[in-house]
């Protein structure tokens, strides 16, 4: 099956007359931690594409009852982190009161935001969180 058999779409003229869809990105303000809504100029910074110039080994970290930091590669300014097992609250500089992911959720997150991300379980089961970093330009 097609990725056009999925979406009922089969023959072309489905396609054309098929609802435009919309995307809006968003960027964590490092200071306040608001989320702001790009414009199609802004992606990226000024108008200029994003480069990601380098990537870094995924960590693997347990997070138990006591909170953990992550340990950055030099040169990296962007994570993903991922629940990968149990449940564990993410927070900038106190995990504690922080919303819980569960397995398959997570944050990008960049900057400042890199050194201050704490992280606990939530409930009595230790949770393993991965993280992927890179560099971008």
């Amino acid at each position: 099956m097609g990725f056009l058999d999925k979406l009922k779409m089969k023959d072309p003229a489905n396609v054309r007359q098929a609802p435009a869809r919309k995307a809006v990105l968003y960027i964590v303000d490092d200071a306040t931690g608001a989320a702001i809504p790009l414009t199609a100029g802004q992606l990226g910074g000024a108008g200029a594409a994003s480069t990601v110039t380098a990537t870094y080994s995924p960590e693997s970290l347990a997070v138990g009852a006591d909170e953990v930091s992550l340990n950055v590669p030099a040169g990296a300014n962007r994570a993903l982190v991922t629940v990968t097992v149990g449940t564990a609250r993410l927070g900038l500089s106190n995990a504690a009161t922080a919303p819980g992911y569960s397995v398959g959720e997570g944050v990008e997150i960049n900057g400042a935001q890199l050194a201050a991300l704490r992280l606990v379980r939530d409930g009595d089961a230790d949770a393993t969180v991965r993280v992927d970093y890179w560099r971008v330009e």
